[in-house]
């Protein structure tokens, strides 16, 4: 059994390279979802869907916490949110 790996779930928080993993996902047939908080803008793009969450600490970890799938690649500088992702089957 394969398993497709189609969305790109990122903490816009902790992630530096946000824009290459936007083009990245244009050029591939996959799609990413970026989280952050209102102190950090983002734009949402072809493929890219963007959600903002309030300021409050751990905002946006909590928010992909509970929309991660299965199928799902997690980017994340943050330690705290990876090691719940690879706790939970996802790959980080």
């Amino acid at each position: 059994m394969v398993l497709v790996r189609n969305r790109v779930v990122v903490d816009g928080d902790a992630c530096p390279v946000k824009s290459e993993i936007a083009r990245t996902v244009q050029s591939l047939d996959a799609t990413a979802l970026m989280v952050s908080s209102h102190a950090h803008r983002l734009v949402a793009e072809d493929r890219v869907s963007v959600v903002t969450v309030d300021a409050s600490n751990q905002s946006a970890d909590l928010y992909i916490a509970n929309v991660l799938t299965r199928q799902d690649v997690l980017v994340t500088g943050d330690y705290g949110l990876a090691a719940l992702g690879l706790a939970r089957g996802r790959l980080c």
